[in-house]
């Protein structure tokens, strides 16, 4: 076996807040997505209940639809808590350098601009 042959993988379990995560969306909206987000309309919920719209997703039935520049299917994606939780596992699988950051409170637009995409999209395709 070769020293530099991958041994293992192993999985740790890793708590992310609401805060973090709410953090990550405002990153995005606020700048980190704007070159390829076209619009993010908040529904079920009004601005007294979810003053921000990162906040809308955790306030019951609140949820955010999002469209954007390439979207040639003519429907937007809806943002609720079962996609940022799907989101989520797929950041932390096709982004490890931006899930770390996550991990270790260092974000910035570039992490909150992977983190949506891996929402929208299940991947990173712009940027």
């Amino acid at each position: 076996m070769n020293d530099n042959e991958t041994f293992a993988t192993v999985q740790r379990p890793v708590n992310i807040t609401v805060q973090q995560v709410k953090d990550l969306l405002c990153n995005a909206i606020e700048g980190g997505s704007n070159y390829w987000c076209n619009s993010i309309t908040r529904y079920g919920v009004d601005r007294e209940q979810a003053e921000f719209r990162q906040d809308v997703p955790f306030v019951v039935g609140g949820y955010l639809m999002l469209d954007w520049c390439d979207n040639d299917t003519g429907s937007a994606k809806r943002i609720d808590l079962e996609a940022i939780r799907n989101g989520l596992t797929v950041f932390a699988e096709k982004c490890p350098r931006q899930f770390k950051d996550l991990v270790e409170d260092n974000t910035d637009a570039e992490t909150g601009d992977c983190f949506l995409q891996c929402i929208v999209f299940g991947e990173v395709i712009y940027g």
